[in-house]
């Protein structure tokens, strides 16, 4: 086995290892795909010089190991997106609520303010 041989499936296996982050927090997810992109870059880099060691390695199972990762990866997105519409949701009753007890309050305030003026007159 050749080194780029070598270097191929190790980078194969940290990229298969990488596991996309259970929570949605924007500084786990940027962390992994920083992490995933330099694993891609130096996998990229090896595939251009030696493309026959990485077709090999592909055929060898090296694709449906790459497309299981690839599929969690798909599977934390669409976490993350359910994440993002519960959180519009709930913003969004957030600031129906406070419209309405922002009306509530203006008219609180105008009724204590119509009954003093009778309470003067």
């Amino acid at each position: 086995m050749s080194d780029s041989h070598g270097r191929i499936i190790q980078l194969i296996d940290l990229l298969v290892g990488l596991e996309p982050p259970a929570q949605p927090e924007a500084e786990s997810w940027l962390r992994f795909t920083a992490e995933r992109q330099e694993l891609v870059d130096e996998l990229q880099y090896l595939a251009e010089r030696h493309p026959q060691v990485v077709t090999d390695i592909m055929h060898e199972g090296g694709r449906e190991r790459i497309e299981e990762a690839c599929r969690r990866i798909d599977e934390g997105m669409e976490s993350l997106a359910f994440e993002a519409k519960a959180l519009r949701s709930d913003l969004a009753n957030a600031r129906q609520r406070r419209h309405k007890l922002s009306q509530h309050q203006r008219m609180t305030k105008a009724y204590s303010t119509e009954s003093s003026l009778l309470s003067v007159g």
